[in-house]
């Protein structure tokens, strides 16, 4: 799963010099200008479901894994399931995102441009964006760095107090627009390997940094508390986490949010509302591609709503979701899938052919 990844993203945001090519879903998409046609779609495909709401949505396709990780970014417009590619939007990153529920990159609606970071990366307001810089196995000091998005200029802070060489920098966490949680993983010769070793709060104007917590895999953090995956051991030693649990950043307070004591559990990300969208699959098929179902858990304790109980069978691997008031958006191998309470899961977007993944990438505006 990708939140084991220990890797520090970086990514380039590029122009793109073909033009604009618009797709259309129910034929596949349009060769692009040298490019082979790709394939058809299948006739026994099912047919999309349609849409009773106009808004663009941000997307990101063509996702490949390993590294480096290459993408093309565009539009699609509902009702009509047309997709757009945008000049402007051609990525390519050097490592894959850390977290399940972060992306390589996202269109940011407040200054109408594509960031080359994942939204968590950036502050509410959406006019800046943080970035991680040093450790690793270097030994250097972590430096973030801090981007005005209008301006394009930028303030460092070297970070006091946090590890520099394994175990690496995983990724920021979240930035508030002054403080980066940014959030440390194990790794060979580290005290608990393979796991999460800690969060620290890094004021990107002093640069001054204070440890938040040790122990557990970090999630998320969101609005002042931290989400990590629970082994529920006192020695972390296994690699399947059984829990969610929240943390109170400010009392420390711990609460269990979602258990299954047979299951691989991690976050998925949040609905529109806050609520957290929780993932799970049988332990004894943690880390392969199978049945993965997928709940939203509105409150502590509760099972959950399931929104699917076969994604990774019906949609191929899932990507970052993109929580919309009422809809929670996903993508997938070859398309984009919609969900809500009343309606439940619907495929609304496919490009037929292309290797890759498809993934939202903002609110469908």
């Amino acid at each position: 799963m990708i939140r084991r990844s220990i890797a520090l993203l970086m990514v380039v945001l590029a122009g793109c010099a073909q033009p604009t090519t618009a797709l259309r879903a129910t034929s596949g998409p349009t060769p692009r200008p040298g490019s082979t046609p790709p394939a058809l779609a299948s006739p026994a495909a099912p047919p999309l479901a349609a849409v009773d709401f106009s808004c663009r949505l941000p997307v990101l396709h063509g996702v490949t894994s390993g590294a480096p990780v290459s993408m093309r970014a565009g539009f699609v417009r509902f009702p009509r399931a047309l997709m757009t590619d945008d000049a402007e939007g051609t990525i390519t990153s050097l490592e894959p995102p850390p977290y399940d529920l972060d992306r390589p990159a996202f269109y940011d609606a407040a200054v109408g441009r594509w960031l080359p970071v994942g939204p968590l990366q950036s502050s509410p307001d959406g006019l800046q964006y943080a970035r991680l810089t040093g450790g690793l196995d270097t030994g250097t000091p972590a430096v973030v760095h801090v981007v005005d998005v209008r301006s394009g200029s930028e303030r460092t802070a070297t970070l006091d107090g946090v590890p520099t060489g394994y175990p690496a920098p995983n990724s920021i966490a979240d930035f508030d627009g002054r403080t980066a949680y940014v959030s440390w993983v194990g790794g060979i010769g580290s005290i608990v390997p393979g796991f999460g070793i800690g969060l620290w709060a890094a004021d990107t104007v002093s640069g001054h940094t204070r440890q938040l917590m040790s122990g557990g895999w970090v999630e998320a953090v969101r609005s002042g508390s931290v989400w990590v995956g629970d082994a529920e051991q006192a020695v972390y030693e296994a690699t399947t986490y059984h829990a969610i649990r929240r943390v109170d950043l400010a009392t420390g307070a711990r609460q269990r949010w979602f258990y299954q004591p047979d299951a691989d559990v991690w976050l998925l990300g949040f609905d529109g509302h806050g609520d957290p969208v929780v993932a799970m699959r049988p332990a004894s098929a943690a880390g392969a591609l199978g049945r993965v179902e997928v709940r939203v858990v509105s409150q502590p304790g509760s099972e959950g709503v399931t929104i699917t109980s076969d994604g990774e069978s019906s949609m191929g691997r899932i990507t970052p979701l993109q929580g919309d008031g009422d809809r929670i958006w996903f993508g997938g191998t070859h398309g984009i899938y919609l969900w809500t309470q009343s309606a439940g899961l619907r495929e609304v977007f496919r490009i037929d052919g292309e290797q890759g993944l498809v993934e939202p990438a903002g609110v469908c505006a």
